[in-house]
């Protein structure tokens, strides 16, 4: 019954691994279940694979990163990035359509992500950009992306947001701080605490801040 409702792609390749003794490989997590219970293969979640193929040097960053897009462009729910994946992907998608990179940031930043991990996944990302791209415009995009991403499903949080993000970047850490500044009084707009803010920035700014913490404490409070 259950062959007949998923079809013989499915059975094929469960018969197949049956028979040839191999690990039955799926992003399905159902067809996983029931491959061993109907017939006890042995079977693994893919992304795990690919992750350790790509570590591993059998396959290229460039072929696992074309495989999470094509999984993320297939809707599962649970999609592995790392920050070079994320990097090849903003690379390959230019200067001028980030709509591919934005939705893998997403799922970094989703609801729910482990926060503390995944910022540390996002902060290397914005290293690469800002080891590799000259364009100071390109980097505070990509910067935005990132705050964006985390804080849109925590929308109290987005100065935790960029104080955690700033403090993991290792490089060009003033000029990141200054954007996270203006990223966050951009927020503010339309907000009772926009003009405190938008002045408690300014003031800093002649300061040259090297932490956003100090730089925004007293507009927050």
């Amino acid at each position: 019954e259950i062959s007949e409702m998923l079809g013989s792609a499915a059975m094929d390749s469960i018969l197949a691994a049956d028979g040839g003794g191999f690990l039955l490989l799926s992003e399905d997590q159902g067809l996983r279940q029931w491959g061993g219970a109907a017939l006890e293969v042995g079977t693994s979640w893919l992304q795990p694979v690919m992750l350790q193929a790509k570590d591993s040097g059998l396959i290229s960053i460039e072929d696992y990163t074309k495989f999470i897009v094509d999984c993320l462009n297939r809707g599962f729910t649970y999609i592995s990035l790392d920050p070079h994946a994320l990097f090849t992907q903003a690379m390959d998608d230019g200067h001028g359509e980030l709509s591919t990179v934005k939705r893998m940031l997403e799922v970094v930043g989703g609801k729910n992500a482990d926060l503390e991990n995944n910022l540390g996944v996002a902060a290397t990302f914005l290293d690469l950009v800002m080891r590799e791209t000259k364009s100071v415009h390109l980097r505070n995009r990509y910067a935005s992306l990132v705050l964006d991403a985390f804080s849109a499903s925590r929308p109290d949080k987005k100065l935790e947001v960029a104080i955690a993000l700033t403090r993991q970047v290792l490089l060009q850490a003033s000029s990141l701080v200054d954007h996270a500044l203006w990223w966050f009084v951009g927020r503010q707009i339309g907000t009772p605490q926009f003009e405190k803010t938008l002045a408690e920035v300014r003031m800093s700014q002649l300061k040259r801040p090297h932490s956003l913490t100090s730089a925004v404490t007293k507009s927050t409070t």
